[in-house]
């Protein structure tokens, strides 16, 4: 389900930049990533009763995956609420991200939303955030036959930032299907981006942008001067085939 030309945009939001680089997550730590060599399913739950079909959260969340065969597919689910709602798909290997496709008159998230195991809890692998539609966890899988093109990242520190903030690009450059542990062999894109006295943040803009292959995975990571630091973040690219030849 692929499409060439297709515009990605990954976001990553934490309120928790320590002083150790980490992943850009809304979990506020370094994410969770499916890495089993099979496909599974999975569950999405709510921290809110709202955001139930019918209520005034999210009605309906579309999630994103690579399948077996590290294909692009996507499912649309209905929430219920605190209750559970179990993928029908059973072969997501990688996941990709979540968006709200259906909301109430609230507009966005009433809860956190959260992709996590199927029947369990144990790792939480997307989150979309109280009061947002997408999920804010920085990190993209790029499907089989086709390439990523990383075009921008557009930053904005939080109010309360103290120190300087360093936003990275790390593109993941070996994905063995057959791996377990695939979070390895990482090219680091590192970018400064400034602290709360800069008042005017400018985006980070790629001519030539930055190519991801076929089945490599794409993250934002940040450290700070200082704790307990708030950063948010998007990543915005385009899908092509994995035949193309970018010619500026």
């Amino acid at each position: 389900m692929s499409s060439a030309g297709q515009i990605i945009r990954i976001q990553g939001w934490s309120t928790d930049i320590d002083t150790t680089v980490e992943d850009l997550s809304v979990n506020g730590t370094n994410n969770a990533y499916l890495t089993q060599p099979a496909g599974v399913g999975l569950d999405i739950v709510s921290a809110s009763a709202a955001d139930d079909v019918g209520s005034t959260g999210v009605e309906t969340v579309r999630l994103w995956y690579l399948d077996t065969d590290w294909q692009q597919q996507h499912e649309d689910i209905s929430m219920n609420g605190t209750t559970t709602v179990s993928t029908t798909a059973t072969d997501i290997l990688r996941v990709q991200y979540m968006e709200a496709i259906n909301v109430g008159s609230g507009g966005v998230a009433a809860g956190a939303i959260t992709l996590t195991e199927d029947g369990g809890v144990v790792n939480t692998y997307l989150k979309i955030g109280a009061g947002s539609t997408f999920s804010e966890n920085g990190y993209y899988y790029v499907p089989a036959g086709q390439k990523f093109l990383v075009r921008a990242i557009y930053p904005a520190v939080g109010a309360a930032m103290t120190g300087e903030t360093r936003l990275e690009l790390f593109v993941q450059t070996c994905a063995d299907t057959t791996e377990a542990n695939i979070d390895l062999d990482f090219v680091e894109r590192e970018y400064v981006i400034g602290n709360t006295e800069n008042v005017n943040i400018k985006p980070f803009c790629f001519d030539p942008p930055i190519i991801v292959q076929a089945k490599c995975r794409v993250r934002m990571r940040a450290v700070a001067s200082a704790v307990d630091q708030t950063l948010m973040a998007q990543m915005a690219g385009v899908l092509v085939p994995a035949t193309y030849i970018y010619r500026p």
